[in-house]
This record gives C-alpha cells, sequence and structure tokens, in this order.
C-alpha cells in the first residue's frame, strides 16, 4: 500500500506516465530449468535505480 492511499503501488502507476531519473543498466535475466540449472537461454531487463522519490515525476 502507497502512504495514505487505499491502493497499491502497481494500481496507482497504472496507465500513467511518468519520468524517472536515475541510473540505468540493462541486467541479463537468465532462465533456469526446474532444477534451478541454467538453460542458456536469457532475456535483457532495463533497471533504473532512483536515490528517492524526487527522482520519480508522474506526468499530468
Amino acid at each position: 500500500m502507497l502512504h495514505n492511499k487505499p491502493q497499491t503501488a502497481e494500481q496507482y502507476f497504472m496507465n500513467r506516465t511518468i519520468i524517472v531519473s536515475g541510473l540505468a543498466r540493462r541486467v541479463p535475466i537468465i532462465w533456469l530449468d526446474d532444477d534451478g540449472v541454467p538453460t542458456g537461454e536469457h532475456y535483457f531487463q532495463t533497471q533504473i535505480f532512483i536515490g528517492d522519490s524526487e527522482d520519480l515525476k508522474i506526468l499530468p
């Protein structure tokens, strides 16, 4: 739940446009089989690390 909001963060940010300022990194996500062994397949995910809430702005 968000502070003083009756909804989750996912619900709050759904269908909104945001601007984020922070360190962006492309991180490989490795697929694992049922035994936890890497399959050799992967994809890349962009992760953005922000310092505080001032780095996140919701556009009107």
